[in-house]
This record gives C-alpha cells, structure tokens and sequence, in this order.
C-alpha cells in the first residue's frame, strides 16, 4: 500500500503542476497492463496482473470490469478481483454503473452496506464504507464497458485526481481492449477465411469428382445414345424380324437407281415382288411363331439366290421385293426368277415340320422405262397378281394390257361400292327342270349388274371383287332378301306354284358369320316362307377349307329343312368320298362336261360315273348348261333328275318374272 501510494504521489505531482508528460513509472504501467492484455492468456486469468499494476499507482483492494455486450449488465464479459462482491453490494453497484452510463462521464462513489449515501463527488465519510471509482471504457465514441475500482478502508475516498489516474487508465485499456478485439476479430476472420478456404477447396474437389463422375456416366450415356440412334436409325430402315431393309430403305435404294439410270444411262436394272402361296394357312394351321420363322428362312434363301450387290427388302407381312442391278438381259432376269422358284421346292424344315410353300413372282424392269419408285414398286404388284392368276408358283412380267386390267378392276371396285349401296344390284331367275315330271323345280337366283356408263358387267368380274373388298356379304344378303320376296309374291298371285322353291349362292365369308344360319332363318320367318323352299349352293372348295364349321352350319341347316346343293361339281376336288359327312341332297354338274357330251367322249363316262356314285349317296344330280335336246337326251339317258340350261329358259329379270309365270305353259302345265 505504501509503495502504492508513493507511485500515486509521484503521478499526482506530475499531474498537478499540468505536466503533460507522464512519469516514466506511470508510463510503464501502463505499458505492462497493455502488455499483460495482449498475452496468449485469457483476459479472465490475466486480470489479477492487470489488478497488481493498477495497485502500484493508486489505493485499490478490488477491480470490476466488465465488457459490454448485449446483455450488458450481467456476467456475461465480467471479471473481478480478488473475488465478486456480495449480491446487495453488487445491486448497488449496477446503479452506479447505469447512472455513471446515463451521464457518459466517470464517478466516484462511497456505498455504505445498507445503502448509497452519496453520489456526488469529494464526499467525506461519516462511518465505514466502501469507496469506489467507475470509468467508462471507450473508444471512437463507442462504450467497450466499465472499470471500477473499490477500497474498502473507511477513513478513504477516492479523489478527483484518483479519478483522473484511472481515466488514464481506462483509456490505455480501452485502446488495448479496442486493439485486442481488433487482433481477435482479425484472427477469428483469417481463421474463418481459412476454413472458408478450406471448405470451399473440399467442396471444388467435391465437385471436381463429381464433375468427373458426371462426365464419365455422361460420356456413357452419350455412347449409349449412339448405340440406341444408331439402332433407331437400322430399325427405321430393316424389317425387325428378317433383319432386311424394310419398304422405306427399298424405295430408298430404288431411287438411288432410277436416278442413276435416268442420268448416265447405266445397266438396266428390274424388281421382284413376291409374296407366299397360302402363307395364311401356316400360320393359321401351324401358329404365328413358325410362320415368323419361315419368314426367317425365306429371307436367307432369297438371299442366296442373288448378288451381294442386289437388295432383298421384306416389305410387308409375307412380300418381298428385290432389286437386281445390271441385268445383262431379260434372259438373265428370267434365269434368276426360275432360280428363286426353285429354290422354293425344297421343304423348309422348322421345329420338326416339313412345310412346302411356294412363291409367285411379279416382275418389273427398266426395259418398260424408269419413271418413279412408286409405280415400278404398283407394276411389279399388279404382274404378281396376274402370276398368281396364271397359277401359284409361277412369276410374270408386267406390260401395259395389265396397267389396263387392274385400272378397270379399280373403276369396278369403285362402282360396285355405290351399286351396294344404292341397291342397283338386280336379280335373274332361270329355272330348274325335273326331266321326269318337266315341271319346274326351282329358280336359281343370280345377280346381275348393268352400269349406265360402263354397260353390264359380268358376275365372274364384278363377284370375285365383291369377295376380295368384303362386299360380298351385303350383296348375298340383298340377293337372299329380293329372291325370298319374290317367291313370296308368286306365291300369293299364283298358290299352284307353292312347291317352286329357290336357289342361291353363298360364298365363304357369308358362311364363315357366326349369324350366318340365323339370319337365313330369320329372313324365311319375315316373308313367312318355308324352310324346304330354299336351296343354298356352296362350292367344294368351302367344304375342303371350313370342314368343321361347314359340318356344324349345315347340319343346323339340314335340320330346320333348308337344302344343300354342291354347285360346280368336278371343278376343284372332284371326290364324292367326303360327301357322307354333309347333308348334301342335290350335286350340280358343271356345265363344261354337259357341254359337247358325247356317247364315246370321257365326258360322258365321267358324267356317268358321277351319277352312279350320287345314286349310292342317295344324292340327286343336276347337269348344267344342257342347251340343245342331244344334250337333254344325254343327260335323260344318264338318268340325271335335274336339268338347266339355255334349252330351258334363259335367265329371266325379277321385273319380268310375272309375264313368265303367267305365259309358260310347257314347264309347269298345272298353269293350262
């Protein structure tokens, strides 16, 4: 304390005479209480020091600092020394501190325990009490905190120039604090933009790998992506399942060549189009599993019939087209054709099934000109058409009469349509002769087709039309409805003809209807008619092709009193060994063995053969076509009960029909 108080007299002097210099022991306490700050050790644990320095140059038993915060006052940012004081001293304290705050300037106070006798400076004490100075720390104008200093003897206060000493003080610490936290935040900001450093390092090399990992699964999906275009691009242009060029990369190609022909004048060239014979009964009778591998096989045998040069496309189903550059001449054409037919003669062996299938060929070639891709590709089909028409396994090359064909066979497709629709279809009836009773047994009803522009059209054109568009069906549903009403009507205006009947035709889309026999049933029902009045005519064919249900339909038939008759009888299969199976009653003999029947012709022992076998059957016969009395005579001879022909009656239209009924006297004398 001695020593203490020395220092401070010391400092007083100096401070008295307005020495503007600092004595040198003062000035070096202040500069160890900034070098005791700015220690490697913590404010807390170096504020005793702070405390020994201080107590050197002025009386103090105890310092309070306490460092502004946002929650200031409180034991946030607070040291003392030697210990905290009491909790009521401390209260009384904190309102020393908030009005020393309030004024902005030091104060210098005596607390006494119960209460603060005095706030006002140079108060002389009455009794024992605590003496305290406060100094705010500041720098620029900014509050760092406070600086309290107490002593406890109670014969002391602490003086104005006391007070000044420690405002000297305050601003050393206050510089040194300022400095400090400066150094602190200057570290914490070097700390923290070395961590950002780091952390922004970690994360590019985080990114950098996954840049890398990116790249690498992109440049994957990149090789992926060209595999996958590069697939898109085969399929858009091969067949998936031959894996030859499809119709677009052939026309493709074509005109590549058309164009080549048409500028340079190079080699002729020609195209094949061709599809299978009867592919639809492989897959209906074998599956589509082994039909899409015959294909398979067809195309590698196409293959192998040409050059590496040539292109062999699947264009469609069961087509095919192939391309042959540079023909040397349509010998060597024709010589390629033959090869691929025979090609086609030995079996396709496909998981254990032996399956012949043959081809028909259209032929196109650069002989007939070169002009587009479409009409080389629409000749090519139209002389396969006529191959298959000249009989299966066979090819053909196109020429002009068949452009002039298959444009007529469109103009007929066309009007047929309107005359379906409108209803222009018109009925004939040519009778059919007992030769026994001459009595007229029944009608056959056939359809007829007379165009105002176009003149008539003959039923063996415009009928196999009507089969292959689907038409078919409306137009023998129109044939059955005017044949059934007018057989009604002669009925009605002639009762003696109750047992004249009809016939008609039906073809296998008409038969293969689930409704087939329903709606034959029903139209009898509707004009009131017997069942045992019609007579349905079917081919051999038909029974060969649609066993099954031919054996179920008419059996349905044959039960509700409907006749069968087998027309054109030794056309296509020409056996009478199936026949048991079907209710058949009445076989018509086609009129091209009736026509110059002879005693001594073949003819005439076929036709007799004929009817021997149907009398075992117990199946009557109609020949037809019978058109002079020799003929009739024949027939009579063979002891066939039916007979129709020109001899008879030519067809009659449905219009005339009355005039015939009423004027004929020599078929159906129960008119007289």
């Amino acid at each position: 304390m001695k020593k203490s108080l020395e220092n401070l007299s010391r400092c007083e002097k100096n401070l008295s005479e307005n020495n503007q210099e600092f004595c040198p022991y003062f000035v070096k306490s202040l500069r160890n209480i900034s070098e005791i700050i700015f220690t490697q050790e913590s404010l807390g644990k170096n504020f005793q020091k702070i405390h020994e320095v201080i107590a050197t140059l002025l009386p103090v038993d105890g310092l309070t600092l306490l460092l502004y915060t946002d929650s200031f006052p409180s034991s946030e940012g607070e040291y003392h020394f030697p210990k905290e004081v009491s909790k009521d001293m401390a209260y009384l304290r904190t309102q020393m501190i908030e009005h020393m705050l309030e004024i902005n300037k030091p104060v210098t106070s005596i607390i006494q325990s119960s209460d603060v006798t005095s706030k006002s400076q140079h108060v002389v004490p009455s009794k024992e009490h605590t003496s305290y100075i406060g100094v705010p720390l500041q720098h620029q104008s900014k509050v760092l905190g406070v600086l309290i200093a107490y002593h406890h003897n109670g014969h002391f206060c602490y003086q104005a120039h006391h007070e000044q000493l420690l405002i000297f003080i305050a601003q050393l610490l206050s510089l040194s604090l300022s400095s400090l936290k400066q150094q602190q935040e200057m570290q914490t900001a070097q700390a923290q933009l070395k961590a950002a450093n780091e952390e922004l390092e970690k994360r590019v090399e985080e990114r950098t790998q996954h840049i890398k990992a990116a790249n690498s699964v992109l440049e994957q999906q990149i090789l992926e992506r060209i595999k996958i275009e590069e697939k898109l691009k085969h399929d858009a242009f091969h067949d998936a399942l031959t894996s030859l060029p499809n119709r677009a990369l052939f026309i493709d190609r074509l005109e590549h060549t058309i164009k080549a022909y048409q500028r340079q004048g190079s080699a002729e060239f020609a195209v094949f189009y061709l599809d299978l014979d009867r592919f639809k009964l492989v897959n209906d009778s074998l599956g589509h599993i082994i039909g899409d591998l015959l294909l398979i096989e067809v195309a590698h045998r196409l293959l192998d019939c040409v050059r590496p040069s040539d292109t062999v496309a699947r264009i469609g189903g069961d087509e095919f087209c192939i391309l042959l550059n540079e023909i040397n001449s349509l010998q060597n054409m024709q010589d390629i054709a033959n090869r691929v037919l025979a090609a086609f003669q030995v079996p396709f062996e496909i998981k254990a099934n032996s399956i012949v299938s043959s081809t028909s060929i259209g032929i196109r070639t650069s002989y007939e000109g070169a002009s587009s891709s479409e009409e080389i590709l629409r000749d090519a089909d139209t002389a396969l058409y006529h191959a298959k028409e000249k009989g299966r396994n066979n090819f053909a090359a196109f020429d002009d009469t068949m452009l002039q064909q298959v444009t007529r066979r469109i103009l007929i497709e066309e009007l047929l349509h309107e005359a379906v629709k409108n209803d222009e279809i018109y009925v004939y009836f040519q009778p059919v002769i007992d030769m026994k009773s001459r009595r007229i047994l029944l009608f056959e009803t056939l359809a007829r087709w007379h165009t105002n522009e176009h003149g008539v059209i003959a039923p063996n054109e415009f009928i196999p039309i009507a089969e292959e568009t689907g038409l078919i069906e409306r137009l023998e549903q129109c044939i059955l409805r005017k044949a059934l009403k007018n057989l009604c009507l002669w009925r009605k205006q002639f009762p003696q003809l109750n047992h004249i009947g009809v016939s008609l035709n039906i073809s296998s889309q008409q038969f293969m209807q689930n409704t087939f026999v329903d709606d034959i049933l029903m139209t009898l029902k509707k004009y009131q008619l017997p069942s045992s009045c019609l007579y349905l005519e079917i081919t051999e064919a038909l029974l060969i092709n649609h066993f099954d249900a031919a054996c179920t339909a008419l059996k349905q038939l044959h039960e509700n009193s409907v006749h069968i008759m087998l027309d054109n009888f030794g056309t296509g299969f020409s056996s009478l060994s199936y026949l048991h199976h079907f209710p058949i009653s009445i076989i018509k003999i086609d009129r091209s063995f009736v026509n110059h029947l002879e005693e001594q012709d073949k003819n005439f022992s076929l036709v007799r053969s004929i009817k021997t076998l149907a009398t075992d059957l117990q199946v009557k016969v109609v020949a037809e076509g019978i058109e002079t009395s020799e003929q009739a005579d024949k027939v009579q001879d063979l002891n066939c009960e039916y007979a129709q022909g020109f001899l008879y009656s030519r067809p009659i239209h449905e219009e005339d029909m009355e005039d015939y009924l009423k004027n004929c006297e020599r078929w159906h004398p129960e008119l007289n």
